[in-house]
């Protein structure tokens, strides 16, 4: 590994100075993905480096996503920058041309923060509903209770984690999210990830919820499901969800979950179209458990 450099060294000190300090250079984030085009992938957060960005000293993270598309056994993968600072409990992150709060831990119960999703031209909002901590992996973390602007259910944001969906059965146990909430549910949901959280690391915490691969080396060593690709289409939809999947015979059961964690609809049947019709406006997560007993989770939208 490179030396830091001295400035670097520095930044990254004023960074710890906060007893909780949300980024630091050893904190990484690994999701699963379900990206429509690439469909099965894996997408892991690091931070890189220090830079000045439009003005501001901030930390450099790197997204890198690999995936392979449907029907191929063609790995695909791509890497994009993104540019975020901390500063006075409120997180920063540089998105459609400007710097933009995402995370306020000065806000009180009924406040409410407004910013405009990545690619997005209208802006949406969260209201803080509660405050309080979590303990995760042995550390005590602070933690906001929130309503984002068009879900159905209360989600959370969890400082170093970020943005976390829905809670597990264990306690401090989380679902879902992304680390930056400016890119969920964003305003074309069709060329979004579904992320599927599994794990978060520093030097305090190692948060394995699913006991999923948390090692962070390369994601070309995480195997594909045994059902291989998966097909969504069309998502958004209004009446039927068609399904392609590769190889059917591996695939033990079919689940359709609401935000809220409600079953909304199950299958052991192989079907190549699902009616959702009946179902209301929102987002759903369709749910393929295979013969291994592995869960692989795939974001749609009913219009």
């Amino acid at each position: 590994m490179k030396k830091l450099s001295y400035s670097l060294l520095f930044f990254l000190f004023s960074f710890s100075l906060y007893s909780q300090s949300w980024y630091s250079e050893d904190q990484r984030w690994s999701y699963a993905s379900a990206i429509y085009g690439w469909i099965i992938g894996v997408e892991q957060v690091y931070i890189t480096g220090a830079t000045n960005h439009d003005g501001r000293d901030c930390l450099v993270f790197e997204q890198f996503i690999e995936g392979v598309e449907f029907m191929s056994t063609d790995v695909q993968s791509t890497s994009i920058e993104v540019y975020a600072y901390e500063e006075n409990d409120v997180v920063y992150v540089h998105f459609n041309g400007s710097w933009q709060a995402i995370y306020d831990f000065n806000m009180e119960i009924g406040d409410t923060l407004f910013y405009t999703p990545f690619e997005c031209e209208e802006p949406t909002f969260y209201e803080v509903l509660d405050i309080g901590m979590v303990e995760i992996d042995g550390q005590e973390l602070r933690m906001q209770t929130i309503w984002l602007e068009g879900t159905f259910a209360p989600s959370f944001i969890v400082e170093k984690i970020g943005y976390l969906e829905s809670e597990g059965t264990e306690p401090g146990t989380f679902y879902g999210g992304y680390v930056f909430i400016n890119e969920v549910y964003g305003c074309v949901f069709d060329i979004f990830p579904s992320r599927n959280f599994h794990c978060y690391k520093d030097d305090l915490i190692d948060y394995n919820p699913d006991d999923n691969n948390c090692t962070f080396i390369s994601t070309s060593t995480q195997e594909l499901p045994s059902f291989g690709t998966l097909r969504l289409s069309p998502n958004p939809t209004i009446d039927f969800l068609y399904l392609e999947i590769e190889q059917w015979s591996e695939v033990q059961e079919l689940r359709i979950f609401s935000t809220s964690g409600k079953l909304m609809w199950k299958t052991e049947q192989r079907i190549e179209r699902i009616d959702v019709q009946s179902f209301p406006t929102g987002i759903y997560f369709l749910q393929i458990s295979d013969k291994n007993g592995t869960q692989n989770t795939f974001k749609w939208i009913k219009k």
